[in-house]
């Protein structure tokens, strides 16, 4: 259970989008879990089943894999009012290929993929409202990739900040690096030759 004051910063999220379904709030409230998280603090491990997905409160975490040559490469960052799970994993019913780690002192919610599936049949403008946010991350999804081929190190890293601002606050370099696919090295000339 948690506190009812997060879970209106949930449903205030929502509400920005479509009007609040009589119920949904006490609902959300009866699947909900508050979570205080610390710098460091890893949520799913690569190898697990993927049973939770997470709502941010406040804070920043971020997915990341780990390679055969054991390095990282930084697949997602999530802030305030942004969910993070290994989707991937979870929609295929197979074991997670990435790690989630707290990179900023979090809160967050913590939610039961089964419980969502409740919520989303007892309310079928949220799933449909989901399913939205699903698209926006897959067009996210896609145009970092395009980056990833069109653009040079520099203009990946300026689009990166101008983009993601609060990232790039609570986001250690070695972090954004993998995240733009160079090494941090690189990253820190990259960022003395801007100043």
């Amino acid at each position: 259970m948690t506190d009812s004051s997060i879970v209106e910063n949930l449903v205030h999220w929502i509400s920005k989008s479509i009007e609040i379904p009589v119920g949904l709030e006490d609902a959300l409230l009866s699947i909900s879990v508050s979570k205080q998280l610390k710098k460091g603090d890893l949520i799913l491990k690569s190898g697990e089943m993927v049973k939770k997905t997470y709502f941010i409160i406040d804070g920043c975490l971020r997915s990341y894999l780990t390679d055969q040559a054991g390095k990282e490469h930084t697949i997602q960052f999530a802030t305030e009012n942004w969910w993070i799970s290994d989707f991937r994993a979870y929609f295929s019913k197979k074991a997670a290929s990435l790690n989630i780690e707290c990179i900023a002192n979090a809160h967050v919610i913590e939610m039961n993929w089964s419980d969502l599936d409740w919520i989303y049949k007892r309310f079928p403008t949220i799933e449909t409202f989901q399913k939205g946010n699903l698209e926006k991350h897959l067009i996210s999804l896609n145009t970092r990739i395009q980056s990833q081929l069109e653009l040079g190190a520099e203009e990946r890293y300026l689009k990166f900040i101008l983009d993601y601002p609060k990232i790039a606050e609570y986001a250690q370099n070695k972090h954004i690096a993998s995240y733009l696919g160079i090494s941090p090295q690189s990253l820190s000339r990259l960022k003395s030759n801007l100043e």
